[in-house]
């Protein structure tokens, strides 16, 4: 009996042993795991420290605030803040530049995370396809589609078509934006606050409807150079042909009429000061205006502006080498006519206080801005997201530059555990 018990003793010894053993190995490996678990989640809270960081960039960039940040040699801006269970540094570099680089580091219990984000300076008056201050009317015809390319890249088509065919207004009325006749936005539709936005018969938009826009549309800034330049009194071409080269040109009007054509050959700035009850700039009864490869023409206007059938060929196939300033201050109408569509309108135009309508069937690559925009009888119209560009107008800045991202990247490995 005494040799059972001792078999008995000697069994449960062993199993105690291997228990403990298991439990030693068990209790060893959860260290591991539990010290793997803790360093993700401080990885994890490390990311979004850094990127707060950026978020503060960008605001300082924007407000032009620099409270609380330090100098660190001519050109860049550092500043280290505390905030939850950490703390995130951030550097600017070249803070005063078009493309200043934010890097922001943020780091919990000794676990970092590094975030570099390239800052872009967006000055430009083209924000979107469309911007108007009041109700925008859209296209009565079927499957017109907004959307947008980049100029810079090419051609429209193919691979260079985009979904940033925005329209906005800061109108706050109901039906402050109505499509009609299967209309599709590829891209965002915003209001004023309070505004609405009508979609009828099967008509789309891909992207967001807000009621959040505030935009601003500051008036038209004549050049101090062009407004006082001698004028040249009224520039009529009744037929024939005529040629514009490089330079400045102030013309009480410029009209060109019954199949005239004029070239421009190089950059072409205009300023037409007739009255404001006046016609400015006319090209009408076949008549045209053609820019030539390497050309660009920039027009200001006092009094109306009326374009019919093929009236500017921008031959750089660039909206940036085609811009229209109007400082008309009446709820005039602004007519671009398009003919057979053959000739698209490849341009800009900024009337932030008159009315614009593009009618029969013009199909339009670039951007406009106005008080009011009747869009009837069109084709399309792309949004040229190359005009977003710093510099990119001759108007830049007017309505006041903002820093966006350009680039973003993460430097270092997701969640280093060592």
């Amino acid at each position: 009996m005494n040799k059972e018990k001792g078999f008995a003793l000697i069994f449960v010894l062993m199993v105690m042993s291997t228990m403990a053993i298991l439990g030693t190995a068990l209790f060893s490996r959860s260290i591991p795991e539990r010290y793997l678990s803790e360093r993700f989640v401080d990885s994890t809270q490390a990311f979004w420290l850094a990127e707060a960081g950026i978020q503060e960039a960008g605001f300082v960039l924007n407000s032009g605030d620099w409270t609380g940040w330090a100098n660190q040699g001519a050109t860049d801006k550092v500043k280290t803040a505390s905030l939850g269970a950490g703390n995130y540094t951030v550097t600017v570099t070249d803070f005063s530049g078009a493309n200043p680089i934010a890097v922001s580091a943020g780091t919990v219990k000794g676990v970092s995370r590094n975030i570099e984000a390239t800052m872009r300076k967006s000055g430009s008056l083209f924000n979107a396809a469309l911007s108007s201050q009041t109700q925008f009317q859209g296209a009565l015809f079927n499957d017109v589609v907004f959307d947008s390319y980049d100029s810079s890249l090419g051609l429209y088509g193919g691979s260079n078509v985009g979904s940033k065919g925005n329209i906005i207004t800061t109108a706050a009325s109901a039906g402050a934006i109505t499509l009609i006749k299967n209309n599709l936005v590829k891209g965002d539709v915003s209001t004023g606050p309070g505004g609405t936005v009508v979609l009828n018969d099967t008509s789309a938009v891909t992207g967001n409807i807000t009621d959040d826009n505030n935009t601003t549309m500051n008036p038209v800034v004549i050049p101090a150079d062009l407004s006082s330049l001698p004028s040249g009194g009224d520039y009529f071409l009744n037929g024939g042909a005529g040629t514009l080269v490089s330079g400045d040109y102030k013309f009480s009007s410029f009209k060109v009429r019954n199949g005239g054509k004029v070239t421009i050959d190089g950059t072409v700035r205009m300023y037409c000061a007739s009255l404001p009850t006046s016609v400015s700039f006319e090209i009408a009864l076949n008549g045209q205006v053609v820019i030539n490869p390497g050309g660009k023409l920039i027009v200001y206007a006092d009094g109306l502006f009326l374009v019919s059938k093929k009236g500017i060929a921008n031959n750089t196939h660039r909206p940036k080498n085609l811009q229209i300033y109007s400082t008309l201050n009446a709820d005039a109408t602004w007519t671009m006519i398009g003919g057979d569509g053959s000739t698209p309108f490849e341009g800009v135009i900024y009337a932030p206080n008159t009315y614009v309508e593009t009618n029969n069937w013009l199909e339009v690559y670039g951007s406009i801005v106005a008080k009011r925009i009747f869009y009837d009888s069109v084709y399309s119209m792309h949004y040229d997201e190359d005009l977003k560009v710093e510099g990119s107008t001759e108007q830049t800045g007017t309505a006041g530059s903002q820093y966006s991202v350009k680039q973003w990247k993460e430097q270092n490995n997701p969640y280093p555990l060592n």
